[in-house]
C-alpha cells in the first residue's frame, strides 16, 4: 500500500502519450462535449486501445475511424494497410 501523502512520478518520455494529453485533455473532457457520432468513436478507440495496448495512437485512430480495415481469419487479426482496400 503506498503512502497517501507520497508523491507519484510518472514519465511519459518514450510514451505514445504527451503528458499534456491527461492534464491538458482527459482532465477537461465532458461527455457533454461529444455528439452522437463522436461518442461511438469514442467507444471504438477505448475498445481498441484496451484490447490492443501495443498498437501505435495512429493506428487505433485509423480503426476506429474507418480508415484501416481488419479482419480475421483462424483467430488471427489482420489489420490491412490503407491501400489494401477490397473490391
Amino acid at each position: 500500500m503506498t503512502n497517501e501523502t507520497e508523491e507519484i512520478k510518472i514519465p511519459f518520455g518514450g510514451t505514445m502519450f504527451h503528458a499534456n494529453y491527461i492534464t491538458g485533455f482527459c482532465m477537461n473532457a465532458r461527455p457533454s462535449d461529444w455528439n452522437d457520432e463522436m461518442q461511438s468513436v469514442i467507444g471504438r478507440l477505448f475498445a481498441i486501445a484496451s484490447i490492443l495496448p501495443g498498437l501505435e495512437a495512429g493506428t487505433i485512430l485509423d480503426i476506429a475511424y474507418g480508415k484501416r480495415k481488419v479482419s480475421h481469419m483462424n483467430n488471427i487479426l489482420t489489420i490491412h494497410d490503407k491501400g489494401d482496400e477490397e473490391e
